[in-house]
């Protein structure tokens, strides 16, 4: 009976919860493709361009000044 209860809560909690049992392949393969449905689902949210190369400041910046310790 103990087993019976036991289960039932569990399966309400999960409901509640919203957690689900998967298998460990299949929550890798989602953890590391994050990034790639982040960039497909927020290019067209955000209005920006999809390029191959991606660069970190704009291209009007001026480059680095050179470092005194160089």
């Amino acid at each position: 009976m103990d087993l019976a209860v036991e289960q039932a809560a569990r399966e309400i909690t999960a409901e509640v919860v919203a957690q689900v049992e998967v298998a460990a392949d299949t929550a890798s393969l989602l953890i590391a493709l994050a990034p790639v449905f982040s960039v497909l689902l927020g290019s067209p949210f955000l209005e920006e361009r999809l390029s191959r190369r991606s660069t970190s400041c704009p291209a009007d910046s001026p480059p680095n000044p050179p470092r005194a310790d160089a």
